[in-house]
């Protein structure tokens, strides 16, 4: 028999009372792949004092971000814009990446890390992204120019610099990678090479 307020919680097959089995503890482990998405939020000359664009880096494992300072974390963007110009064609482009404005990071899920950045030509009156007809048309306009045939996104690129842990696993065990890095064109691609951006209008393969 048994004594009233002394009956077992959990049956002895192991499963809940409701019949369901019981729900296993996650599973940790630090991630071995990361994909980046670029997102244009806005684009033109006037200043929305918000992020121009974002970055979604997915893992493939459960990560609780641990460095979320904005100065520990690095993104750049790579331009290149062919255009015509008193009938010649010419191209505006950049020497070398040049720095975005980090607004914040965060981690809107289990498996994302978010960066919101802002950017402005530094030659150039313009704001956000060139990733679509319409910001490439409206960049060509700022520069007085005529459309050319072949537009191409522009290339980002972020990295961590913090020197610390970014993230942990979902267990708190920290991963010892502190340099993760990544790279993506603000469209739909797969690669952006040997093309120095991802032709507008087209996925690359």
């Amino acid at each position: 028999l048994l004594v009233a307020g002394c009956s077992p919680t959990t049956p002895p097959n192991g499963e809940e009372p409701n019949g369901e089995e019981p729900t296993p503890p996650p599973a940790g482990g630090c991630p071995t792949k990361m994909e980046t998405v670029v997102t244009s939020l806005y684009c033109g000359t006037g200043v929305t004092g918000e992020a121009d664009f974002s970055i979604l880096i997915s893992f493939d494992k459960d990560i609780v971000l641990l460095d979320n300072n904005k100065d520990h974390w690095e993104v750049k963007v790579d331009r290149y814009v062919p255009y015509k110009k008193d009938g010649k064609s010419t191209t505006y482009k950049f020497k070398k990446p040049v720095k975005a404005d980090i607004v914040e990071v965060t981690q809107p899920g289990s498996k994302l890390v978010k960066i919101t950045a802002t950017f402005k030509d530094p030659e150039v009156g313009f704001y956000g992204l060139i990733c679509n007809w319409d910001c490439y048309e409206d960049f060509v306009d700022v520069l007085k120019g005529d459309y050319a045939d072949k537009a191409y996104a522009d290339k980002i690129t972020w990295k961590y610099i913090g020197g610390n842990y970014p993230y942990a696993d979902i267990l708190g065990n920290p991963c010892p990678d502190c340099t993760i890095e990544g790279e993506a064109c603000c469209q739909a691609c797969e690669e952006c090479v040997p093309e120095p951006g991802c032709p507008i209008g087209t996925i690359c393969k």
